[in-house]
């Protein structure tokens, strides 16, 4: 479980510095997608 926050806080940070407009939301939600995935 903590792993996932810790992931889930990085993503938020990389997403967040790499554009914080509309990109991020269309990278976000993919990048999640796959994080839940591959976590369960």
């Amino acid at each position: 479980m903590a792993e996932k926050i810790d992931i889930s806080l990085l993503l938020d940070n990389m997403v967040d510095r790499i554009s914080s407009h509309c990109d991020a939301h269309t990278l976000k939600n993919p990048l999640m997608v796959g994080i839940q995935r591959g976590g369960v």
